[in-house]
């Protein structure tokens, strides 16, 4: 049995992980653990000056952890017809494909989304007088 200390600065966030599984997401601060001698504790560190989440614990946030979610992301997502325009500080940082899903951290630098329709789900009125005729 030991302690372990971990501080976490104001421009980062780090997942927690025992034994392989998802245990807490920490804000800045000191954080002390108590580890026992047969549990593995596992950091993964992430610095808010690149908001894009990339993470194998990105869907299981999604659907175990929506409280988390909530609190610390943005959630951009396209229908099948959308692309998203994602802005970092008011530059456009990349273009998010159709029917595709990203996590952006909320503190940091700001991140906005515009949504384009690129498929219009109805056919204008001469398209469908030029199939009927």
């Amino acid at each position: 049995m030991l302690f372990k200390r971990l501080c976490v600065n104001e421009n980062e966030r780090v997942i927690v992980t025992r034994n392989g599984r998802f245990a807490s997401l920490l804000t800045p601060g000191v954080h002390w653990f108590f580890v026992w001698s047969l549990v593995s504790v596992e950091t993964e560190s992430y610095d808010l000056g690149h908001p894009m989440f990339h993470s194998r614990w990105e869907r299981y946030l999604l659907t175990e952890r929506p409280d988390l979610v909530a609190a610390h992301f943005i959630v951009v997502e396209t229908k099948e017809s959308e692309i998203a325009m994602v802005y970092v500080a008011g530059t456009l940082s990349q273009v998010l494909l159709p029917g595709k899903r990203a996590l952006f951290w909320k503190c940091g630098v700001p991140v906005s989304a515009e949504l384009v329709t690129i498929i219009e789900s109805e056919l204008p009125e001469q398209m469908l007088a030029a199939l009927e005729g």
